[in-house]
This record gives C-alpha cells, structure tokens and sequence, in this order.
C-alpha cells in the first residue's frame, strides 16, 4: 500500500510508516520515539521517587511550612524549573550537560509535586495517580492510530495556547479572589480537558515533527503533559472530596436569587454556542468530538441542576419511562422503515408544534397558570420529542450521509 520500499507488516520490526506520505526511515523515528519514552520513563519514575520520600518523611513537609527558610526554599522549587528551561534552550544538543539540566527541571518539579500530594488524602492521590495513568495511555494509543489513518493534530495548538492563557488567568484571579471549592473544581476540570489536548498534540509532534535531536524538547513537553494532568485531576478530586455536599451546596447555589439564575443562563448559552460550532465543524475530526464532549458535558450539568431540586423517585420514574419509549420507537422506526413506511412528512408538524411549544413557554413564564397547565405543557413536549425520536431514527436510516 505504501510502495515497494515498506513491503513488511510487522509493527515490532518498525518498517510499517507511522503516517501517510512519510519521508523518513520508519526504523529511525521508532527508535527515536523508544527514545523519548525511556527518558520520560525515567523522569516519572524519578518524579514518584522524589515525591514518596517528600510525602512519607514528615519532618520534610514540615519544615517546608512552617519555617521561613522552607518557604523560602520552595519558592525556589517552585522558579527553578522555569529557570532550567534556559539554559536547557541553549545546551539541549549538548551531552552529558543536557541531561544533567533534565536532571535539575525533574527533581525541582518532583519535589513540588511531593509537597502538593504530601497535604492530600492517599485516596485521592491514589484517583489521580489511576486515571492519569488510564488517560496518557488511552490518549497516546489513540494518537498512534489516528496519525497512521492520516489525521493531523497541528490545528490544536492555537487552540491549546489560548486555552491555556484563560487558565492562566482564571487561576490569577482565584489567587486574588478566591471562589470558593465549586470553582477549584471547575478549574480542575477545566485544566484536566487541556492536557488532555496538549498529550494529542505533542505525541503527534514526536511521530511527525520533532527533528532527531530535539530529544530533550520532546520528553520535556511530554513530561509536563503528564504532571499537569496529574496535578490538575489532584486539584479536582481534592476540592470534591474536601467540598460539603450537605444541603446539596451546588443545588443551592443555584437557588440564590440572581446569580444561580445568571450561572444557569450562561451554561444553556454555552450549550447553545457549542451546539452551533458543532455545526460548522461537524465533519472536522477530532475537533468535533471535543466539542460534542463539551456540549454533552454543558447539558449534562444543567440537567443535574434541573434533577437536584426533584425527588429521587420522581428521577427514577422519569428515567426508566424515557429509556422505555427510546427503546420502543427505535424498534417501532426500524421496523416501518423495513415496510416502506416515511416520516418526512413529520418535519414541518413538528417545527410547528416546537414553535408552538416555545410561545407556551413564555406565556407560563410571564403569565403563570398554575399546575395544570405546567402538566399540560410537559404532555405536549413528552409527545413533540417523542415524534422527534422517530424522525430522527428515519433521518438516520435514510437520509444521513
């Protein structure tokens, strides 16, 4: 398939090219890939060394906290890897020197790193520690297979630099006015997605784009990759396991007057926005999966908000009825579809009725009529999407390309 110079299918033996139109020896770019790895191997492993004896040797915290030499000191920590990256810049081609600086930036990070997790609950550092794992994994496989299909990840990166400078300021601006556990979870969350993002975008730069001796800028990348996602699901999973649920704080944050409103409002708009990207980029892989996982997530959170202020047992029922009738009109579509039977002539009923529907909805809004109409109105929508689901299914059968 790819010409008479890569006959050999076997992926251990490196002939088989990493990507469409690759130039370059397939056997080089593996060894140097083996290559990044085994450095980021070593870092992370060096990171869990560092960290254990920082976590497990109390008298280390301690003198870190409570003394002002150990502040003064992980201050230090904290600037000296950002310091390294100087003379790295300089010196990345340059052996042993280079790897001596690798050295510095490791345990410097490793060591902040361990003083994070040493005021954290093992639980939790267990959590992160499993899905980080689970993730870089997942999304370096994932990376590998998309790159040998042709798929290309460059678009990202103007992506990810402005994603990151939001980051940038949303955590200067929680610094100065702190918002409470609700939003170091969100920043957590936040932070969690654009790593995510940066593991894609730097492993397709190690397969297509890093010359053979940009080794250094390689493990670099890939190894703040990582520990950014570790430290962005520690914060996420602190400030979750550390937040009181009672009287569902989230739910009654939503019940302040004005500002849950406000909140509430804004995530329908993000919904909204989302929901019309993924209209333009719909046939852009993988951005479009990025952005339905956002809308999933936005919808998701404002249908949670809607079911915290509704029984249990209201929750249950209306989910085992919703799950009965997808599953009866899937069935019931398909099989009049297999019969001949169309359903396009549903779609100027049903924008009609949804029309309808809305203008219901600003009279109950403005004008309200009590239970009864608040049972007629959500008997009309149950049967509006209801037709929806088997027009849907028929569009997908026939008319989808």
């Amino acid at each position: 398939m790819w010409g008479p110079t890569y006959q050999k299918t076997d992926v251990e033996s490196g002939s088989r090219p990493l990507y469409p139109m690759m130039l370059e020896s397939p056997e080089l770019r593996w060894s140097f890939i083996r290559k990044i790895y085994t450095i980021v191997s070593i870092q992370l492993l060096l990171t869990i060394a560092v960290a254990s004896v920082v976590v497990t040797v109390h008298p280390i915290s301690r003198f870190f906290t409570t003394t002002g030499a150990g502040l003064a000191l992980y201050i230090v920590l904290i600037i000296t890897p950002f310091i390294v990256l100087f003379p790295l810049y300089y010196y990345y081609q340059k052996h042993p020197v280079n790897y001596l600086l690798l050295g510095i930036f490791t345990v410097a990070l490793a060591s902040a790193v361990g003083l994070t997790c040493a005021y954290t609950s093992g639980k939790v550092i267990l959590e992160a520690v499993i899905l980080t794992a689970v993730v870089v994994v997942s999304l370096t496989l994932y990376t590998f297979w998309a790159a040998r299909r042709g798929q290309d990840f460059n678009f990202l990166g103007p992506f990810l630099f402005g994603a990151i400078i939001v980051l940038m300021v949303f955590a200067f601006i929680q610094i100065l006015f702190p918002l409470g556990r609700i939003s170091v979870m969100i920043y957590g969350a936040l932070a969690s997605i654009i790593f995510c993002g940066y593991i894609v975008y730097d492993t397709d730069n190690l397969i297509k784009r890093y010359t053979y001796d940009e080794y250094i800028w390689a493990a670099v990348a890939l190894y703040l990759d990582v520990i950014n996602l570790f430290l962005s699901l520690l914060t996420l999973f602190r400030a979750a396991d550390t937040l009181v649920v009672s009287h569902h704080s989230i739910a009654h944050f939503f019940k302040i007057p004005w500002i849950g409103i406000i909140v509430y409002v804004d995530i329908i708009l993000v919904t909204l926005i989302v929901q019309y990207s993924l209209y333009c980029y719909r046939s852009k892989h993988p951005f479009n999966f990025v952005l339905l996982g956002i809308f999933t997530l936005c919808f998701g959170f404002a249908l949670g908000i809607l079911c915290s202020f509704v029984s249990g047992k209201v929750v249950i029922e209306t989910a085992i009825a919703t799950i009965s009738v997808v599953i009866i009109l899937t069935v019931y579509t398909f099989w009049a579809a297999k019969r001949g039977q169309d359903f396009g002539f549903l779609v100027p009923l049903l924008l009609s009725t949804l029309v309808v529907l809305i203008m219901f909805i600003f009279f109950q809004i403005f004008f309200p009529k009590g239970k009864v109409s608040q049972i007629l109105y959500s008997g009309l929508y149950a049967i509006i999407f209801s037709a929806f689901i088997i027009y849907d299914t028929d569009t997908l059968i026939k008319r989808s390309s």
